[in-house]
């Protein structure tokens, strides 16, 4: 049997989404090439529907993993067989937050050994600072995913060590020439190239390109921002949504946050470089022996925004202006069909 898995880990804010969002858009052409695109969490491998077995079911495998991690790798081995008799002759499983599991992955490796099949980790990483900017932006603003107020980029950055070389090193070190890493900066088609990675020499995807959970602009991070500092608890992205009506923000005492503060400076981005300069040098040796570009750091921002209290305002009365035409049109209704 010449059968490969291939295991995608992230990292995360490394394109993630917008691979996952490819293959499934391409999953039914991938097929057509004998590729099966297995999902997140391998919700389109047949076999029974356990219940981690859903796009997002990574917490409830991680809830009791000693119990759900045999399950998995026993419908993984059945499924990749059920793939090998019906003519296939890759799969992909893409999931970053597989991205720290490396003795899952190596007991995966290991099913491969004994039902005769190769298992490949794809890994793509970005440097430190743009990658820990990006995900500020989403863990630190636009889902909150801490109890207190807003932090400021300097502060959230130092609790949220960005250490990549270990992990590249324990992937190098485990699957070898099997470990296939990515620099996610020098990569222009990101989509395309991932796709001739997984299917070599097909003209098919070349032109395979998707933009997805594109990070919102400042002013809409700002209003996250403002928002979210109102909860001392976690607050999650979708509910800003119902801003208005449902959180009960007009009757609210607002809670200011400096938003010049809160976003990364060019010292932050300095600070952060030399707080990572070794674990950069230590994954770039990585890189290099692997064949890729090393990964350069930026310098300084290429420009800082500044959003205004008007900007801000402007934007609420947007919203406001929106879901009043709404309720006014809703109200409308209401009224002809008690008409009637």
């Amino acid at each position: 049997m010449s059968f490969t898995l291939y295991v995608h880990v992230g990292s995360g804010k490394a394109g993630s989404s917008a691979i996952q969002t490819a293959l499934l858009q391409h999953a039914n052409k991938l097929a057509e090439k004998k590729v099966k695109y297995l999902g997140l969490m391998l919700e389109n491998m047949s076999g029974n529907d356990a219940e981690w077995k859903k796009p997002y079911g990574w917490p409830v495998y991680v809830s009791n993993s000693k119990k759900y991690k045999d399950e998995l790798l026993f419908q993984l081995e059945e499924g990749v067989a059920e793939l090998v008799t019906h003519g296939y002759k890759a799969a992909v499983w893409s999931n970053e937050s597989l991205f720290g599991q490396v003795d899952l992955l190596r007991d995966v490796k290991e099913l491969g050994k004994k039902a005769g099949f190769k298992v490949k980790i794809i890994c793509y990483f970005r440097n430190h600072t743009s990658w820990a900017i990006s995900a500020y932006k989403q863990w630190g603003i636009k889902h909150k995913s801490y109890s207190g107020p807003i932090k400021p980029f300097s502060e959230w950055s130092k609790e949220q060590p960005v250490v990549f070389s270990v992990l590249a090193d324990k992937w190098s070190q485990d699957f070898k020439e099997d470990f296939i890493i990515k620099n996610y900066d020098a990569d222009k088609k990101l989509v395309s190239n991932f796709f001739n990675i997984i299917n070599p020499d097909d003209n098919d995807f070349l032109d395979v390109d998707v933009v997805a959970n594109k990070t919102p602009d400042r002013l809409i991070l700002s209003l996250w921002a403002l928002y979210n500092n109102q909860f001392s608890d976690e607050v999650l992205p979708n509910q800003l949504e119902p801003l208005l009506q449902r959180s009960g923000i007009l009757n609210h005492d607002i809670v200011g946050v400096s938003l010049d503060d809160l976003f990364p400076s060019d010292s932050d981005v300095r600070d952060l470089n030399d707080r990572c300069k070794d674990d950069l040098a230590a994954l770039n040796a990585i890189l290099t022996a692997s064949g890729e570009p090393s990964l350069k750091a930026p310098e300084s921002l290429k420009e800082r925004e500044s959003v205004t209290s008007n900007d801000l305002i402007a934007a609420l009365l947007f919203m406001l202006e929106k879901h009043d035409k709404e309720i006014r049109q809703l109200k409308r209704k209401l009224k002809n069909l008690e008409a009637n």
